[in-house]
């Protein structure tokens, strides 16, 4: 069985800047837009129990920067096991990677979680 192939898939796989739209073949940046970093940042629960609330998603933060809240008050946690079991996620963008990164860590920081945690019985011998 033979892949089909297409020259313009060849020129976006030998670009140097490896940004080009797959089914187009164009590069995605254009010269009249500016250059912008993206970082994502997420909140995991190491505790295992029942998610009671969430606080701080309605700070004021920066415009640059979105903050989605993945979990409802009630959820079981389960701890951090896959990508399905994150709390929230922050992305930003900025001019650098740097600052980017240290915005969605930011928002992602002034969250609280307030997790009910039932008791562990111990077994005396």
């Amino acid at each position: 069985m033979r892949r089909a192939s297409t020259s313009s898939n060849r020129s976006c796989a030998r670009s140097s800047a490896r940004r080009c739209s797959r089914r187009s073949g164009r590069p995605w940046a254009t010269p009249d837009r500016a250059r912008r970093t993206e970082a994502i940042w997420f909140a995991g629960s190491p505790a295992e129990g029942t998610l009671v609330e969430v606080s701080g998603a309605d700070a004021v933060r920066p415009e640059h920067v979105k903050l989605h809240i993945l979990a409802a008050s009630g959820a079981e946690l389960a701890g951090l096991q896959n990508s399905f079991s994150r709390l929230a996620w922050a992305r930003a963008h900025a001019d650098t990677a740097e600052e980017a990164l240290a915005a969605a860590r930011e928002a992602i920081d002034a969250l609280s979680f307030v997790t009910r945690v039932g008791a562990v019985r111990t077994e005396l011998i």
